[in-house]
């Protein structure tokens, strides 16, 4: 037992010794978080960012929205503030209820290392319009630790609506 040891008692009463984890998992924080913020500082990647026609979002390891780009603030008619800090759960009024589940199962599934297909979305706009977005959302990653996602929103609301005229006019 060194100095730097940590005592916890477990369930039984007795002591237990947790060695250095927690010095190591605010260090692994502060160490997701430096990468979160050189990529957001990234002049590179801030420019596409924020120059991308299609909305995007960046949320942590935690569940948190840090960033998402102009675009979605404009199509959406929420103001980034109202979008950043966010977890993802707090989207619901956001997000139909069934997207914020989807979002939230495929987010959890990026960061347990699962591939996700694109997926559709329904986004309620501040306006109380609907909105139908496929997402491709990637982990970030550096030397095999995902400490993020990066997801992009198409808008494909118009391509909905043109398929469901085209069932319609199929079935009559």
């Amino acid at each position: 037992m060194s100095g730097s040891d940590i005592y916890a008692g477990n369930s039984a009463g007795s002591l237990k010794i947790v060695k250095r984890s927690v010095k190591k998992e605010v260090s692994s924080n502060q160490s997701i978080d430096n990468n979160l913020g050189q990529l957001l500082n990234n002049e590179g990647f801030s420019t596409v960012f924020e120059s991308a026609h299609d909305p995007m979002m960046v949320i942590d390891n935690k569940c948190k929205i840090i960033a998402i780009n102009g675009r979605l603030a404009e199509i959406s008619g929420f103001d980034k503030e109202e979008f950043i800090g966010k977890y993802l759960k707090m989207l619901s009024g956001v997000l139909t209820r069934r997207s914020t589940a989807l979002v939230i199962s495929n987010y959890l599934q990026h960061m347990a290392g699962i591939a996700v297909p694109p997926y559709e979305i329904e986004l309620v706009k501040k306006d109380g319009g609907i909105i139908t977005f496929e997402i491709s959302a990637k982990p970030l990653q550096q030397d095999g630790m995902i400490y993020g996602e990066l997801g992009i929103f198409r808008d494909i609301t118009e391509r909905k609506l043109a398929n469901n005229e085209i069932l319609q006019k199929s079935r009559d």
